[in-house]
């Protein structure tokens, strides 16, 4: 499970997180996939929320590859900032019993 409040990857996982663990039966509706937009924020693990344009400045995403990013978005927010970010909703937790997993298919983007 990854379960990390550190972004843009670390020296055990370059690049990112590419697959994460979530609680099935709190995503909140059907999942998206879709672009960023000016204002989206993330709920961070470990509390708090921030701009998704202020973490792709943050992890160095050229302004070319924000616009084409994908970000997993259920009807409560955004989920998952593709191999950068985790979002602290739908986390499973020891009342889970539905789990989902997500998962980035193809080689990381390079930047």
């Amino acid at each position: 499970m990854l379960f990390r409040s550190n972004t843009c990857g670390n020296k055990n996982q370059p690049g990112g997180i590419h697959k994460i663990l979530v609680d099935h039966d709190a995503l909140g509706g059907k999942l998206q996939v879709r672009y960023w937009k000016p204002g989206d924020r993330i709920a961070l693990l470990g509390g708090g929320r921030t701009k998704v344009g202020d973490l792709f400045t943050n992890c160095k995403i050229p302004q070319a590859l924000r616009r084409v990013w994908p970000l997993v978005v259920s009807d409560r927010g955004i989920l998952w900032v593709a191999g950068l970010a985790r979002s602290a909703l739908a986390l499973p937790g020891p009342s889970t019993v539905h789990f989902g997993t997500l998962e980035l298919a193809g080689p990381p983007p390079t930047w």
